[in-house]
């Protein structure tokens, strides 16, 4: 089962440089994951973001990640690398902080560890675009086997990361 919800404003994560963001939740898998799987995303056209776990095909594109497409010219992955080995429940986060020269920071957080981190320098408002949670886009084939747990969206910053730290 998934959820989708229609598009609101509400996620727009990466809609302007100046606000902060979280997207946070807990995830057991019924199995130690073996292919990709999607927890949480907005999908329009030629935009969308993303959290999910890739499991190891490529060995430099694997774990834990988040990406965003934007007109297919501004894309980018965070591949963590970082591995769901077991089916206990998990904490994941993305906190995504801006600053004044319009510049977003995205850090990618597995159990209270920074994991990943992205350096991007372009808004994106997505318009039209549903959201899901557990399950990309109804492509019924990226969906989650498990469980998700107080899922979150939140303006601001819940945790007070700052995703630029050890990422020089």
């Amino acid at each position: 089962d998934y959820l989708k919800l229609d598009d609101s404003a509400d996620w727009d994560i990466a809609a302007s440089a100046d606000e902060d963001w979280t997207v946070d939740f807990w995830v057991k898998h019924t199995a130690v994951p073996t292919r990709h799987q999607a927890y949480i995303g907005q999908y329009a056209d030629r935009e969308s973001w993303e959290v999910t776990y890739n499991a190891i095909i490529d060995p430099d594109r694997y774990g834990l990640s988040f990406s965003i497409l934007k007109d297919y010219d501004h894309t980018f992955t965070i591949y963590s690398g970082a591995e769901i080995k077991d089916t206990e429940w998990h904490h994941v986060a993305l906190a995504r902080t801006g600053d004044d020269e319009g510049n977003l920071y995205y850090g990618l957080y597995l159990d209270g560890k920074q994991v990943g981190y992205y350096e991007a320098d372009f808004t994106m408002a997505i318009e039209n675009g549903p959201l899901f949670i557990g399950n990309g886009a109804e492509t019924g084939t990226n969906y989650l086997d498990g469980n998700l747990d107080e899922v979150r969206i939140t303006k601001g910053n819940l945790f007070g990361a700052d995703p630029r730290i050890g990422n020089d």
